[in-house]
């Protein structure tokens, strides 16, 4: 037990040190005991493009817990999030996206969400991302999975990684997260929510003031899915302004439906939800 504790401190040094040896190289002990949740949290600490604040470990081992829920699909992609549970630490959550099925299937963008992490900071730490050595059919997965937006590249001293950047991104996961901790930590849901609504408000407000209306339809339908208001639990402990933040998102996407109508399809429909929902958050 001695040696596999030493060995998962080891490895835990060089992943947090974004270098090799990546999980196909950890100690058998340790490839058996995390299988796949092993290999979504070397990419986690591996290619996340700075550390989670206020947040360490002092190892990685066969005494740890952990979880995987299928947060949902996007065409061909699915998106999952494990919580790790060490024994001697809180609990911590890596999401990431599995592109393909079958042999083709592969891991994609991971990010990681520390024990207090609030939603802002990791907007803020999340819309520049690393990413290995992006071949064609990575590619596919990066364009289906996520609508990019203005994403920027820019050059790395490593030509296997690429950091990228991307706001699209990050709201797309703090989606998923809002989702997540809405059934374990309201109070954390609430705070993920409004970060998201809040962000993704400033791309679509650009977006109109561009006139890119078909662009504008496209992020907003999309967003409905991912972080579906209707869904969402109603015990949510929204603060005062928590509250204004939500109402104020309901307000525009009324009056954005209302001037997408003639090309968003079921507009008519939308708008009257999105109407009950702004006399529900009162």
């Amino acid at each position: 037990m001695r040696r596999i504790v030493w060995f998962g401190c080891l490895f835990f040094s060089l992943l947090v040190a974004a270098q090799d040896p990546p999980f196909a190289e950890w100690p058998a002990e340790l490839q058996e005991h995390f299988g796949v949740a092993g290999e979504i949290l070397d990419h986690a600490f591996r290619y996340r493009s700075v550390p989670v604040r206020n947040f360490s470990i002092t190892n990685i081992n066969v005494g740890w817990g952990f979880s995987i829920l299928n947060a949902g699909q996007d065409g061909s992609s699915m998106t999952v999030i494990v919580s790790f549970k060490p024994p001697d630490h809180p609990d911590f959550y890596v999401q990431g996206i599995i592109c393909g099925e079958g042999k083709d299937a592969h891991l994609f963008d991971t990010t990681m969400l520390g024990p207090t992490e609030t939603g802002a900071d990791f907007y803020q730490d999340n819309t520049g991302f690393l990413t290995p050595d992006l071949n064609s059919k990575l590619i596919s997965c990066f364009s289906e999975a996520l609508i990019m937006g203005s994403v920027s590249k820019k050059d790395t001293n490593n030509p296997k990684v690429g950091y990228f950047d991307s706001p699209d991104r990050a709201i797309r996961h703090l989606c998923y997260w809002a989702r997540f901790f809405q059934t374990r930590d309201k109070k954390r849901a609430a705070d993920l929510l409004v970060t998201a609504l809040d962000q993704e408000k400033i791309l679509l407000q650009e977006m109109e003031a561009k006139q890119k209306y078909s662009e504008l339809s496209l992020n907003l339908n999309l967003f409905d899915k991912r972080l579906p208001l209707a869904n969402l639990d109603p015990r949510l402990p929204l603060d005062k302004g928590q509250l204004a933040d939500v109402r104020s998102w309901l307000a525009m996407t009324i009056r954005m439906r209302g001037k997408l109508s003639p090309f968003l399809p079921g507009a008519a429909e939308r708008i009257a939800q999105d109407e009950a929902l702004l006399a529900r958050f009162r």
